[in-house]
């Protein structure tokens, strides 16, 4: 039996029409949960970054304790977030995937001016420092 030609026209347009639309819920889902990851992950480091404050302002030296980079080197690998704590100068105390290591300042960066007027700061941008 042979199918006619207008018929099978109408079943690839038909495949044609579901392939669109597929992709078109793929993009929109993957769209929606980033945006949902994203939002559960500023939920969560607002909580860590309160509990690295109180942290922080326990240490006999605060920022310049010799205890912090160790440990918020590694609260970075145990959470699998990047922490960087800044003195109020805009200058790097210490980073969890840099360490002490001097990575200049950061007083211009999108999520330290956040932070600078509502105590706290979050981006997702490019990492020129680590290149991703």
């Amino acid at each position: 039996m042979r199918i006619p030609r207008v018929l099978t026209r109408f079943l690839i347009g038909y495949l044609l029409l579901h392939l669109i639309t597929a992709g078109i819920f793929v993009v929109v889902f993957a769209r929606a949960t980033r945006h949902q990851m994203i939002e559960n992950a500023k939920g969560e480091m607002r909580s860590l970054a309160l509990m690295l404050r109180a942290h922080v302002q326990g240490l006999p030296d605060g920022l310049e304790d010799v205890s912090l980079t160790p440990y918020v080197l590694n609260l970075g690998k145990e959470t699998d977030f990047r922490y960087t704590l800044i003195a109020a100068d805009g200058l790097v105390v210490t980073d969890s995937e840099t360490g002490d290591e001097d990575i200049g300042p950061h007083d211009d960066r999108p999520e330290v001016v956040q932070a600078k007027s509502d105590r706290l700061g979050f981006a997702v941008r490019f990492s020129d420092t680590l290149q991703k």
